[in-house]
């Protein structure tokens, strides 16, 4: 009866656990380059006040 208790091992659910993941590491590289642009553009001011 209790059929769904139990490690899910099954390939398709450690698939669908592991695209969410994609998606934040997706994210996370978008925003490290978002950051990066960020931060040059600031030092680009900071170059500019000197």
């Amino acid at each position: 009866m209790n059929s769904w208790s139990g490690p899910n091992d099954s390939p398709g659910y450690s698939l669908l656990h592991s695209l969410p993941f994609l998606q934040l590491l997706k994210e996370y590289m978008d925003s490290n380059k978002y950051i990066e642009r960020l931060v040059t553009q600031l030092e680009e001011q900071r170059w500019n006040l000197w």
